[in-house]
């Protein structure tokens, strides 16, 4: 009762600063007709109210209605002064059936669907959030809905995302349930596998009920975006509640999200490694600071008690100030060779000492940092803010924290960063300030993007090739019979057509099949020691008569060339499908450039160019000076069956089918290629060492 009662106070202290300036400063939104439409109809507007939506808008226990979306309806009676006359409801699908019967006005916190569009009218949504999916937490898989085939999932009746659900996923094996607490529990004691459910309610009941035992598998995709609806047949009220919604301020916003749930929490990353090196490194420090204290007192106490021996103090004076410096150097040496940013700050977060890796994480020089705040580095006040309640809402005596966040460097870039605060406290206990451990995760980051990606290819490619094996066998079975039917039905007959069609399209899927199992790196070969000159050669007629006249077709061979070993019908492929996507980006009279040549990569020269292998490799380089492709369809260009062309103009096997045969021949490609610039792939081959050298 006592929060409820502070909750009511924060809300008229949020509210009674507006209230006054608009009413020293008050411009009506609405126009007169509107006012004197909503004049009319004062008091006699009525709202519909869920029991049981939280945290949108449901029933407290002292039968008063709460929640997000009622204080945005809240602020929408204040802004355009009027009352509107609130209904209880059970559920959502009564409200909609009320809905359609004109029986209530307006509906609040509603997802705009086909169906509800027939008898209402929307608002642009007032917040979005995220479906996920809900599992125990004893299923460590991360879960797309894709992924969800047989499970069975709790969802709740009527709404939008069941419906979208329901039509999209047929392999769902769905659980009704009437709202979004029982879809949790259902999880929870095992009575289904999954529930899916927006993530702002499903953090509200997982921390109101102490439901402890649950965890988020994965994102559906599918967010659900909250408006007010209004009747269909009172246009002017849909105007004026799209008016009121106008006028409510990001800052107001924000204060009623913050009031209900916190979204985008980033879980704790926790390292024993790390933590051994801070807590080591931390020791050093208070060792020293000790150290400091201690030879004062021990000093001012020799001062005081041997007057008579001058000379002996100042010796062991300077002696020790000798040793106090010697720490000190130390203590600098240790501070600045930590390749991480480190900053000691006092209590109000001003820096006081940065060392030397500040200068490698941000750009900034260390004596540039000293007596700034923190906030400086951070990418916006949020995460400035983030960090500091790390810190400061701890009871511990040395509290402290790893967590990921955001910074933005000298430049402006704004990077990934992992974080260790601390405070730090005298020998009293008395907090003196903070230290912050500070490194930019954007390399790990990436390295888990590509690590996914290849295992993403790898499990690709082992379904690939064992779909292309069984379809395969399938297929000549089909050649077989459609050959010994042919014997049988020569051109007049009236099968003969079909049968001809018939195994065309088998001979076409056979062709098909091959490229899957290039791309799963299990079709047969005869490799054997080729000059790869010599085979491009070979191919040139029949590129060029592939490409057309109007392509200008470059060929610049490189002299002494490495020997590869690999099957020559594989380079036949290549060639094949590099110039005919060449063909289809130049789209009309252009430029092809075949080109070959020889390179080596050092063990430093590919850590710092990701995907690249070291040692010898002939290069085998095919540009065009077509289209080229946006940084979208280059993250996606090697996947099977993705395409940019017209239905029934690719299979998108062909670039997957490069893919197999390079991976297949132990080399790699990388493609260089911007929207109106052409492309290039350039595929490098490992050279083999014949007994000539």
């Amino acid at each position: 009762m006592i929060n409820h009662v502070f909750r009511i106070i924060a809300v008229l202290l949020i509210v009674f600063p507006f209230i006054s300036c608009e009413t020293k400063n008050y411009k009506d939104p609405l126009t007169p007709e509107e006012r004197a439409w909503l004049i009319q109809h004062d008091g006699k507007i009525t709202l519909a109210v869920e029991a049981g939506y939280a945290p949108f808008a449901f029933i407290d226990e002292n039968g008063e209605s709460r929640g997000l979306a009622t204080e945005y309806i809240a602020l929408l009676e204040n802004k355009l002064n009027f009352k509107i006359n609130k209904i209880k409801f059970n559920s959502l699908n009564e409200i909609l059936d009320a809905a359609k019967n004109k029986e209530i006005d307006i509906v609040n916190a509603v997802t705009r669907t086909q169906n509800r569009a027939q008898y209402l009218l929307f608002t642009k949504p007032f917040i979005e959030i995220p479906n996920v999916i809900i599992v125990r937490k004893d299923q460590k898989k991360s879960l797309s809905v894709g992924q969800m085939k047989n499970m069975k999932v709790s969802l709740v009746k009527g709404y939008a995302i069941t419906e979208y659900l329901i039509s999209n996923y047929h392999d769902l094996e769905i659980e009704p349930v009437l709202d979004d607490l029982t879809a949790l529990l259902n999880v929870s004691f095992s009575r289904t596998d999954a529930a899916i459910i927006d993530l702002a309610t499903a953090s509200y009941f997982m921390e109101q009920k102490g439901i402890t035992n649950l965890r988020i598998a994965g994102d559906t995709g599918h967010d659900i975006k909250l408006a007010i609806a209004s009747r269909n047949d009172w246009p002017v009220l849909n105007r004026i509640l799209a008016k009121g919604l106008s006028t409510i301020t990001d800052n107001e916003r924000e204060l009623i999200k913050k009031r209900w749930f916190s979204l985008g929490r980033l879980s704790l990353l926790e390292s024993q490694e790390f933590w051994t090196i801070i807590l080591t490194a931390f020791s050093v420090f208070l060792v020293f600071l000790g150290l400091i204290l201690v030879w004062n007192r021990v000093l001012k106490r020799e001062v005081a008690q041997r007057t008579s021996q001058l000379k002996k103090e100042l010796i062991e004076r300077t002696i020790a100030e000798n040793e106090i410096k010697k720490q000190k150097r130390l203590f600098e040496t240790m501070f600045n060779t930590i390749p991480d940013g480190v900053v000691i700050t006092n209590t109000q977060r001003e820096i006081l000492l940065a060392n030397k890796g500040m200068e490698a994480t941000f750009g900034y020089l260390p004596g540039d940092l000293v007596g700034k705040s923190t906030q400086m580095l951070y990418a916006d006040t949020s995460r400035y803010n983030e960090a500091g309640t790390s810190v400061f809402n701890r009871n511990a005596k040395r509290s402290g924290e790893l967590y990921v966040t955001r910074y933005r460097n000298k430049n402006g870039r704004e990077f990934s960063g992992e974080t260790f605060g601390a405070k730090l406290v005298d020998e009293n206990n008395n907090w003196i300030g903070n230290l912050g451990i500070m490194r930019d995760i954007t390399e790990l980051e990436q390295s888990e993007i590509r690590i996914q990606q290849a295992q993403k290819m790898e499990s690709v490619g082992r379904l690939a090739g064992g779909v292309a094996h069984d379809f395969n066998n399938m297929l000549g079975v089909i050649l077989g019979h459609t050959e010994l039917a042919l014997l049988q039905a020569d051109e007049h007959h009236e099968l003969h057509d079909d049968l001809k069609e018939i195994q065309k399209a088998a001979k076409r899927s056979a062709d098909i099949t091959k490229q899957l199992l290039a791309f799963a790196r299990k079709q047969v070969i005869s490799p054997r020691q080729l000059d790869l000159n010599d085979t491009v050669e070979k191919m040139l007629n029949m590129l060029r008569r592939l490409i057309g006249e109007d392509i200008d077709l470059v060929w610049q061979p490189s002299a002494h060339l490495w020997p590869v070993k690999m099957d020559p019908s594989q380079i036949d492929q290549i060639l094949a499908n590099l110039c005919v996507n060449a063909r289809d980006a130049i789209g009309g009279v252009g430029k092809l450039t075949i080109e070959t040549g020889k390179k080596s990569f050092d063990e430093e020269y590919c850590s710092k160019h990701p995907g690249f292998i070291p040692g010898d490799f002939v290069l085998l380089a095919v540009s065009d000076n077509g289209c080229g492709m946006n940084k979208e369809v280059l993250d996606n260009l090697f996947e099977p069956f993705f395409t940019t062309k017209d239905v029934g103009k690719g299979t998108g096997l062909g670039l997957a089918t490069i893919f197999g045969i390079v991976k297949q021949n132990n080399g790699f490609i990388n493609v260089y290629s911007e929207p109106g610039q052409g492309s290039t792939f350039k595929i490098y081959l490992p050279r083999i060492f014949t007994n000539d050298g």
